[in-house]
């Protein structure tokens, strides 16, 4: 997914899932990798409001916004491929440290 070069709102909240896990996770998650409220309310409403983001947004339907500043196009991007970055560090850190543990 994270291939793909032009994402639309779908793909890019589905890569954001996916470093996530549980949706029960998301607050340790977002603590871990410091996204703060008002971070996430911007790229939410900028993948699911077509408000924001037209056709592009995962969404059909107009709905409230969460935030004064809905991320862009390219900064939603931006958002989710910066914390994909930072969560397949974290796994390959946390399966290469488990690895060498396990040698010991």
């Amino acid at each position: 997914m994270l291939c793909i070069e032009n994402p639309s709102g779908e793909t890019l909240y589905k890569i954001y899932e996916l470093a996530e896990g549980h949706p029960g996770n998301r607050m340790a998650f977002q603590a871990k990798f410091e996204i703060d409220k008002e971070q996430f309310n911007r790229f939410k409403d900028a993948v699911h409001n077509p408000a924001v983001t037209g056709d592009w947004a995962r969404h059909a339907h107009h709905h409230k916004l969460n935030s004064d500043n809905p991320m862009s196009r390219v900064e939603a991007e931006q958002f989710v491929r910066g914390i994909a970055n930072r969560w397949l560090q974290s796994v390959r850190r946390s399966r290469w440290g488990g690895a060498v543990d396990a040698q010991r």
